[in-house]
């Protein structure tokens, strides 16, 4: 019973660091996690490069940069849709409710 804080230090505490809740964030679709993988100025760049080769007749090249851009969305979404997954898993595991013992 003698480890722990004070009334006062536990007071000030949550005066400066605030309560220990994790912040909710905002949830996104998977169509939206899916078109924010084209949000780069390189990706468009890329489907730029696509576009330029394909007017000049190098459509194998416009071809396979356009496959490397999907293919790159493709493997961002899978990890950002796994990291949103693992992050709401994670915020069920903690305990919503403690039991705090002050020591007057």
């Amino acid at each position: 019973m003698e480890q722990g804080l004070s009334v006062n230090e536990a007071k000030n505490r949550l005066t400066r660091y605030g309560q220990n809740k994790l912040r909710k964030g905002k949830r996104f679709s998977a169509l939206v996690i899916f078109a924010r993988q084209f949000k780069s100025l390189v990706i468009w760049s890329l489907i730029g490069a696509a576009a330029v080769s394909a007017a000049l007749g190098e459509t194998v090249d416009g071809i396979a940069i356009i496959a490397i851009v999907i293919l790159n969305a493709i493997i961002g979404f899978i990890q950002e849709y796994r990291a949103e997954k693992a992050a709401v898993a994670l915020a069920r595991l903690t305990a919503p409710h403690c039991r705090v013992v002050a020591i007057a």
